[in-house]
């Protein structure tokens, strides 16, 4: 059956002013939630489904042999107690194996109940704030290429059964990947949280044969990151979203320490002087006082002369009455000057104090700025490590690891020379990286180095480009506006309806 249906050709911005025949396009993730009309460039909203994370009454067998332990895959596969926490609070969704859970069941404390509920609250939540009218809607919604079957039913359907939609289209992400990048075919390498997929698609058609996955994912960065601080005692204590800001903000700690540095110099610089101006301008206010009291003095001595000459012929009383009022002018003057003189030398005391209190402030400061500084490159040095050894391992170990933790590089270059000639040039020259991870610039840019690397060493003449996406949600904001409608869908994309 043709998916594409008739629509209407007027486009809105936001999801309040959706018309009828204007699908939705879904992306949920384990980490993250983006939603939004069709033919828009970007999704309306993108929210951490650990916004959502909620206390939940099943229980997690931490020492099944279907526990994936992040920190030793080949040895013990008991999980930590922070990644237990995490998965009974549903601080991310769809861990890969479910039987991890001891009751399974839709009774009342078992694990598929409470994740019905979690994600019927989470779909009513974002469809409120985006103002979507789902009902009776067209969404397509993104699906990996490993994805648990037993989660793609349950989110079909509260979609279809209790969100009332009448249909849900699921599309491939690394094909929606390539048409974010506008072509038809390339190798997308996604980094995920439980997993990074290396998939070749040719045509429009995702080649599952040659497609692999591996667990050194975001989710082992997390949980090793958070066993490194620990133990170098850098950071004792951090929540989820703290750990997670962390890795997201270590392109700005790495690309921005002089700017940093300067500002924070020039902050203390306009503190100190901000200081330095209140004193000294209190002390010019009483200067100022000083000179109307000497301007005052002197007034008065003036008219005491004046009217000193104007009397002249007067009595002897009136000769000494003058004499006496000048030696009291006289009198005032002086005290006047040791007044001023005492004023001076108290102001000058004044900012003596105030200047070494700005020294011993500005050196604490320094202290403490130093201090700052150590425990961020500390926690930097940690967070580069620990990207490195999960993502880019060394070379010389590939051959110890085990199938589920082959390297991210080793997977892409042996995806490559594993296909068909005819087609290995082409997906060569447009190697996807996407994920939230290769938003890392010096990582992306690291795991392209390696790539060529290791594929020259192995004797092969193909040239590697890396190319760009607009990403998984906005190619398939253009696969649902605009080829869907005008050329149809191959086999590979289904679609399930409501009745």
């Amino acid at each position: 059956m043709m998916l594409g249906e008739s629509r209407r050709s007027s486009k809105r911005v936001i999801l309040e002013n959706q018309v009828k025949d204007d699908p939705i396009v879904l992306k949920i993730g384990c980490r993250f939630i983006e939603i939004g009309v069709s033919g828009q460039d970007a999704s309306g909203l993108r929210i951490s489904s650990s916004k959502y994370a909620q206390k939940q009454l099943f229980k997690v067998n931490a020492g099944s042999h279907h526990a994936v332990n992040v920190n030793n895959l080949q040895g013990n596969t008991v999980l930590t107690i922070e990644e237990q926490t995490d998965l009974v609070w549903f601080r991310y969704l769809f861990y890969p194996d479910i039987l991890i859970y001891e009751n399974r069941g839709k009774n009342v404390g078992g694990f598929q109940y409470a994740l019905e509920g979690h994600l019927i609250h989470l779909f009513n939540d974002i469809f409120k704030k985006t103002k979507a009218d789902y009902v009776n809607a067209k969404i397509y919604m993104l699906t990996d290429q490993f994805s648990n079957d037993s989660y793609m039913k349950t989110v079909l359907y509260i979609l279809l059964k209790k969100m009332h939609a009448r249909s849900v289209v699921l599309v491939p992400t690394a094909v929606m990947c390539c048409i974010g990048a506008g072509v038809m075919d390339g190798l997308v390498v996604d980094f995920g949280w439980n997993h990074v997929n290396v998939v070749p698609v040719y045509d429009g058609r995702v080649l599952s044969n040659y497609a692999s996955y591996t667990d050194r994912a975001g989710r082992m960065v997390h949980y090793r990151l958070i066993s490194e601080l620990r133990s170098k005692k850098v950071v004792e204590n951090s929540t989820f979203e703290g750990i997670e800001s962390l890795i997201e903000g270590i392109e700005e700690v790495m690309g921005n320490d002089g700017a940093r540095k300067d500002q924070k110099d020039k902050n203390n610089d306009e503190k100190k002087n901000e200081d330095g101006n209140v004193k000294m301008g209190h002390g010019d206010k009483n200067k100022g006082g000083d000179k109307e009291n000497n301007e005052t003095v002197d007034e008065s001595s003036g008219n005491e002369e004046i009217n000193k000459d104007e009397n002249k012929d007067d009595g002897g009383s009136i000769a000494s009455s003058t004499q006496n009022e000048g030696k009291d002018a006289i009198s005032a003057d002086t005290e006047s000057d040791i007044t001023k003189e005492e004023s001076e030398k108290g102001e000058s005391e004044k900012k003596n104090a105030v200047k070494r209190e700005i020294e011993m402030e500005g050196t604490d400061e320094m202290e403490n700025g130093e201090k700052s500084q150590e425990a961020e490159n500390a926690t930097k040095e940690v967070i580069k490590h620990v990207l490195k050894e999960c993502l880019l391992p060394s070379e010389n170990g590939w051959i110890n690891l085990d199938s589920q933790e082959k390297a991210p590089v080793d997977l892409a270059v042996n995806t490559i020379l594993d296909l068909p000639i005819d087609i290995r040039k082409r997906t060569a020259s447009h190697v996807i990286l996407t994920g939230g991870l290769m938003e890392i610039s010096w990582l992306r840019t690291m795991f392209k180095e390696s790539l060529v690397k290791v594929l020259k060493g192995k004797n092969s003449k193909l040239d590697v480009e890396t190319i760009h996406t607009l990403g998984g949600w906005a190619g398939a904001s253009i696969f649902a506006s605009v080829i869907a409608p005008e050329q149809g869908v191959n086999d590979q994309i289904q679609e399930f309806r409501r009745d």
